[in-house]
């Protein structure tokens, strides 16, 4: 992408927009308490209508009540009276994208202390206006998690619609239990703790370093997730970690391995019989290798939208201290030239594949994330059509929500409209002209309309 793909103009107008004096940080009072919007028919006309695994068709979309209502040929449809009007002529209509590997973290300010700030708010701002409409938090403790989802679920809250992770269960340290990071100690410890974040109302559960359980415990937690009806996650960051949470047949295998070596055949063949849907973060190395060879790029205008400030020189700086001195950084970028290795076995298992860009990691900015993502898949060898179906389709699939990830008849009122063809030119977040969730235009004629 060409600076992060956003235009001269924007940034011009984002530069703009952190100098302003008076400007008010997100603080936790801020929220979004009971917010307001228009949810009126929306009917987008004459739109190059894109669809995986049909290609882009000229039609006409009409959304209302927060589905999809009618879709027909262009020109076609006559809007119904009290409706929004938007004419796509020249445009690609796409379903909302569905991420499903999200932190709502923003590195360098304080969650929590005297002066607190609605990282949340912030994080699902940029990812609205990304064009990421649905998603999975990856890790939290109960109580951030079913506030989120709670507060994700209003169509006019400036969130993506979520399925929560609770937090993290690692085997590495049984005895651990603090807020978003627990251990496990026994198969009764693990039973008893799938029950508390089941009682709090969450989605999936993340399971780590899944080798290094104790006797019985890794299979506890499963059997008392499906039991409850929660999904799993398992992590894959190394060979020996995959081959344990396998065991268990997880629903996601989230990352991908950065070591020299080529993925075992034997893994390989466990990997395609699994059923799970992959979701390697490659966005991320692909971020972090921009960031090296122009420095420059860091201090994209678009990674501070929404930030007075103070706070943007604060996640700044951060960034700036993680990307010269973390290990897991300099470890990713060491990994980068293997990549499209990996990513080729992974394909080669024939699992399902899906998006999941790992924002809010270390100098991984939520704004355009999941355009870093796209592009990376582009860059290690898959076509744009493909790249989308895992945007969309594929994501939706894993989350088993069929409502998002389309635009049928019946589906989410979820869209992003791009300017020009999509599979002309890079993926370029620069030319998002619209996005709406449930109905609710959050990005109109190019710039952030849903709630300040």
């Amino acid at each position: 992408m060409n600076f992060t793909g956003w235009s001269r103009r924007r940034l011009g107008m984002l530069a703009a927009r952190l100098m302003a004096p008076g400007l008010v940080a997100l603080t936790a009072s801020s929220g979004m308490a009971n917010p307001t919007c228009d949810t009126s028919p929306i009917l987008v006309r004459n739109a190059m209508l894109w669809a995986a695994g049909d290609g882009v068709q000229h039609r006409d979309v009409l959304f209302a009540d927060g589905r999809v209502v009618r879709v027909g040929q262009a020109g076609s449809l006559r809007p119904p009276a009290g409706a929004r009007l938007i004419e796509a002529r020249n445009h690609t209509l796409l379903p909302g994208f569905v991420d499903l590997h999200i932190h709502f973290s923003v590195r360098g300010l304080p969650s929590q202390g005297p002066e607190p700030r609605d990282t949340a708010a912030l994080s699902g701002r940029q990812l609205l206006r990304s064009g990421v409409t649905s998603g999975r938090l990856h890790l939290s403790s109960l109580e951030t998690g079913a506030d989120l989802k709670r507060r994700a679920a209003h169509p006019c809250a400036p969130l993506p619609r979520l399925q929560v992770g609770g937090p993290r269960l690692g085997g590495a340290t049984p005895e651990r239990e603090e807020s978003a990071f627990w251990g496990v100690r026994s198969p009764e410890d693990a039973a008893a703790k799938i029950d508390r974040i089941w009682a709090a109302g969450l989605d999936w559960i993340p399971i780590h370093e899944a080798h290094r359980f104790g006797p019985g415990v890794l299979q506890a937690l499963a059997s008392a997730a499906r039991r409850r009806g929660l999904r799993i996650m398992g992590s894959g960051a190394d060979f020996e970690e995959l081959a344990a949470v396998l065991t268990i047949r997880p629903d996601t295998l989230d990352y991908i391995d950065l070591s020299a070596a080529d993925y075992p055949p034997d893994l390989l063949a466990r990997v395609a019989s699994s059923g799970a849907t992959l979701a390697p973060t490659l966005g991320y190395a692909h971020r972090l290798r921009a960031f090296f060879d122009d420095p420059a790029l860091v201090q994209a205008p678009e990674h501070f939208e929404f930030m007075a400030p103070p706070d943007a020189a604060a996640v700044l700086a951060t960034a700036r201290r993680e990307l010269a001195e973390l290990p897991y950084v300099a470890a990713t970028l060491d990994a980068y030239p293997r990549l499209a290795r990996k990513f080729a076995q992974l394909r080669g298992t024939g699992a399902p594949i899906a998006i999941a860009s790992d924002v809010g990691s270390p100098a991984h900015f939520q704004a355009a994330g999941i355009w870093w993502e796209l592009n990376a898949w582009r860059t290690f060898g898959l076509d744009v059509e493909s790249a989308l179906r895992a945007a969309t389709q594929t994501g939706a699939q894993a989350l088993g929500d069929l409502s998002a990830g389309n635009l049928r008849v019946g589906s989410h009122a979820d869209f992003i409209l791009y300017e020009g063809e999509i599979g002309v030119g890079p993926l370029d977040p620069s030319r998002i002209r619209t996005v709406a969730k449930a109905g609710a235009l959050f990005v109109h004629d190019g710039h952030w309309v849903g709630e300040p």
